[in-house]
């Protein structure tokens, strides 16, 4: 089986709502914040997406102020087993790798990169064949789309971006990104049972 990928621009009142309903249909999913490094012995695990920090915000690194793509997440059921490795630095810091990555998906949140209009593209992934993981991609995708539309080739907007257009940059990859590369959403509006082109 290939990977799986749904790809989208949305801010996160789009998403909010279905996700939290997710949560409860599945009774609970976990988010395993994918950080390089931690300055403690401190694994990031939330609970609910409500507790995702900055849900939404995209700032810029800490490398020389370059832009980096916004945080990523495993997603995983909760009461399913993972495993990782924890690594202590030199530096003192730690790192942590995850081993079994069967029964997750990625996760990606969309959002406004701070003290911009610029709306950054989210995605969801996987690459498990693992039922588990092909559920939970399917129920996350199905929760997503219930306030997104696609409008050109498999990428999808959220309803509050396409309702709200002439207010944001859907940019290719960065604010720096040249303007003839953002998603043009001219043609597209937002009806109830999701956007359509004139």
């Amino acid at each position: 089986m290939k990977g799986r990928g749904m790809y989208f621009y949305a801010l996160k009142e789009d998403f909010m709502e279905s996700i939290k309903e997710l949560e409860k249909k599945m009774e609970g999913l976990l988010y395993i914040k994918d950080e390089i490094v931690y300055d403690k012995s401190e694994f990031k695990i939330y609970e609910s997406i409500e507790e995702l920090p900055d849900i939404g915000k995209i700032r810029m690194g800490t490398f020389d102020d370059v832009f980096y793509d916004q945080w990523r997440y495993f997603v995983i059921k909760k009461g399913e087993e993972f495993e990782y490795e924890e690594f202590k630095m030199k530096s003192g810091k730690y790192r942590y790798d995850l081993i079994n990555t069967k029964g997750t998906i990625i996760f990606k949140p969309s959002g406004i990169y701070v003290d911009t209009n610029c709306v950054i593209k989210g995605e969801i992934t996987t690459i498990s064949e693992e039922v588990s993981a092909q559920l939970l991609f399917k129920e996350f995708k199905k929760a997503l789309l219930k306030n997104m539309v696609n409008v050109a080739g498999g990428m999808y907007v959220g309803k509050s971006v396409i309702e709200n257009k002439e207010r944001y940059r859907l940019v290719y990859g960065s604010p720096q990104s040249p303007k003839e590369y953002d998603l043009d959403l001219s043609d597209v509006y937002w009806k109830e049972k999701g956007g359509k082109k004139k």
